[in-house]
Formats: C-alpha cells, structure tokens, sequence
C-alpha cells in the first residue's frame, strides 16, 4: 500500500516541477486520470499487487518443490530393493541380531524375481563407547564399499594397511569435507589408529541410508573392521527386471511378518517400485494444487484490474470526447488509453516480478547446494523461465481484450456527437 502512495506522490512531484513533461502533448490529462484513480483505489491496488505476488511465486515454487522431490528420490532409493537397519531407533543396540536377510531369498524364489546383484553388509563403530551416541560416525569395509561401487559402475578404490578413507553425502558442502579432513586425519578406533588416505574425498550416489545420523561414513581396510563392534547391517540389491507394485508390497509385508519390531522402527525395506509410484502420486497432487491455485489468483487479479477500467468507461467517454472536441487526433487517443492501461496492469506487475524475483532469488543461494544436486541450476531456470512466458501470454491476452472492449467503449455515440 505505501508503495503506491510514493508512486503517486512521485508522479505528483513529476507533475508540478517538470513544466515540460506536465504540458507535453495530453500528459496532462494523463496525469490527472491517473492520480484521480490513485487516490481512491491505493488499498485495492495493494491488494491485488499482493495477490499477483503470491500468485507469480506459487507458479515458480512449483518446479522447485517438485524437481526437488523428485530428484531426491532419486538420489535416495537408489536400489531395487534396500534393507536396513537404525541402531539409533533401538533401546539397546547390543540387541540387535547380526543378520544377513537371507530368509528374503525364499520369498524371491516364490515370485521368480531373478537378482541381478546383491550386497550385504555392515557398518561398524570406530570404538564400542559410540554405541550409545545418536550421532556416532560409523564406518564400511573396503570391500563391501567397492561391491557398492561396482553396482553402479564407479572405479574401485584400493587403501593401504593403515589408511582410511570417506564417502560423504552428496550434498555436503566442501568446506565441511575440508574442515572434517582437517581435524580427522588421524583417527583411533578398537583396533589401531588410521591415517587419512590422500584419496580425493568421494560423493558417489549410494544412498543416503548409510549414512545414519551423520554426512560422511569412513571407508577401513577389512582386516581393521574384524574386531569393531557392528552398528547397522543392510542388504542392497538390484534386480533384473523392475518389481511389480504387488510383489513389492508382499515383498514388505512378508519382511513384517518375519521380523517384528514391537513399535520400533528398527528395520526396514524400501522398494523403488513402491517409493516411485507413492512418490510420483504426491508430486502430481502437490504440483496441481499449487498451479491451480496460482492460476485461479492470477486470473481473479487480472479480471478485477481489467472490470476496474472498463466499469468506468462511462466516465472516461465523456472525458475522451472532450478531448476529441478539443481536436486531439484519434492516433493522440489511442495512445492515451494504451499508456493509461500500461500504468494499471504494468504496476502491479512489475512489483510483483520484483518481489518474486527477490524470493527466487533466496531460492538459489540458500539451498544452491540442493538445487545442484537434486534439481539442476539450468534445467531450473528453464523451468522457470517457461512459467514466466506463459505468465505473460496471460498478461498479453487480458491487456489486449481490454484495450480493445476500453476502445470500443469510449467511442460509443462518437458519430452523434459530431453531428449536434
């Protein structure tokens, strides 16, 4: 609301001490039509600046949220089928079995489902005291890393007796990589100390499960995890053809049935069939709820500003036909109507693209890191970029079908006036 109280201070201000814009061609009468409306619509064109704002940004989050979701599910199920276990759900972590998931193969041989590739293995505390801290950094054998990393076709990685290495979350920012190598380049653990390996820091894509409470798991040569206490087991597989959505839900019920929690969220199976069709279902309700909603604003917006100039076509007639008398030539009028339809619908607009812009803006530094990694900086803007032309082929129609009904209006009874 103060916004346009300055802006039709400032067009005042322009009006009394430029004698050469005031006086130049109809301005004017320009200015005089534009601050008259000014005056008694400040708090309608505040709301609907608003509005439009609140519009333009639903339309732009909506690839953000929905890029973003589905990118980290990808980034998340990255297997057929994943099982773990959470020892930071357990009362007692030491009374966790040590299970390898084999009585899944049963089932498996049921349904016909043939594994393509399957990896079980375990994490492990660095000492046994970390079993009762939620946010222990755990550890994996350096063969079962490099069973990981065959899956997907990433290069294996070798360490010496007394190294060690780290795979971290892709997200995680450099600097803390930097910092952790700083203050971790040696480190104790039940069976010796190790010394950081000058292996680059990795961020391969394998799930974001092994990481537990932390960013980063540390990779130990095999012989050094034998004698370190277990912290969770899991059981990665991949299979040679996509699960159907029922097996994939008998699939669940059947690990339910066989390990009971007793209201513990101890152990669990995701399955992409299941996570991708659950997923992809909100993603579409999510993204239709806000693009129906922006539309139903900006549309509301629009058809007010538009019946605000032509319920007061009536007015305006009579005004532009003074002029007309006046001998201001036709082509002089249009030009009018054209600047005054800019000032009511270019305003607001413009505002609002600002704001918007500003909150988008906050989009790409603050979470840069999610969007480079889940989404994709480019692909982004040219999401965005699509919604902000579709937003003014909008602006485009309602702009011109209101000039055209504004023109049509004012030049009713033309002809009679003429010939009094």
């Amino acid at each position: 609301m103060y916004f346009f109280v300055v802006f039709s201070d400032g067009l005042l201000v322009l009006k009394n001490r430029s004698l050469r814009v005031k006086y130049k061609e109809e301005n004017l009468f320009f200015f005089g039509q534009i601050l008259s409306k000014l005056g008694s619509n400040t708090l309608s064109m505040a709301l609907i600046c608003l509005t439009l704002t609140l519009s333009i940004s639903l339309f732009l989050l909506t690839p953000f949220l929905v890029e973003w979701a589905q990118g980290f599910l990808d980034k998340r199920v990255v297997y057929d089928i994943q099982i773990d276990s959470d020892y930071t759900a357990a009362e007692n972590v030491k009374l966790l079995p040590e299970t390898d998931y084999a009585f899944l193969d049963s089932f498996f041989e049921e349904k016909y489902i043939t594994l393509k590739d399957d990896c079980t293995f375990s994490t492990y505390f660095l000492k046994a005291s970390d079993v009762h801290g939620q946010g222990a950094i755990t550890a994996i054998s350096l063969s079962d890393y490099n069973h990981l990393m065959e899956m997907f076709g990433y290069e294996e990685i070798s360490l010496a007796e007394n190294e060690f290495a780290t795979q971290w979350l892709s997200i995680t920012p450099k600097s803390t990589m930097e910092t952790f190598e700083t203050q971790y380049d040696r480190i104790a653990t039940d069976n010796g100390e190790l010394t950081l390996s000058a292996i680059e820091p990795k961020t391969e894509e394998l799930g974001e499960v092994i990481y537990s409470n932390q960013n980063v798991v540390l990779i130990l040569p095999d012989l050094m995890c034998d004698k370190l206490t277990v912290a969770n087991s899991y059981r990665y597989i991949m299979t040679e053809s996509p699960l159907s959505y029922a097996d994939a839900e008998q699939l669940t019920d059947y690990f339910d049935e066989y390990m009971p929690m007793d209201g513990q969220e101890v152990y669990s199976v995701t399955t992409k069939t299941i996570e991708r069709n659950d997923t992809s279902a909100l993603i579409f309700i999510v993204q239709t709820g806000l693009i129906y909603s922006a539309i139903i604003l900006f549309v509301i917006c629009f058809t007010i500003l538009s019946l605000q100039q032509l319920s007061d076509s009536g007015k305006y007639r009579y005004r532009f036909q003074v002029l007309r008398n006046m001998g201001v030539e036709e082509n002089h009028i249009r030009r009018l109507v054209l600047k005054q339809l800019g000032i009511w619908f270019g305003v607001p607009v413009m505002v609002a693209l600002l704001i918007s812009s500003a909150f988008i803006l906050f989009l790409f530094i603050g979470f840069s890191i999610q969007i480079r990694t889940y989404i994709g900086a480019w692909k982004l803007l040219q999401q965005v970029g699509t919604i902000l032309i579709i937003l003014f082929a909008l602006l485009i129609c309602y702009f011109t079908s209101t000039w055209i009904l504004f023109r049509k209006s004012i030049s009713q009874g033309q002809k009679g006036k003429c010939n009094v």
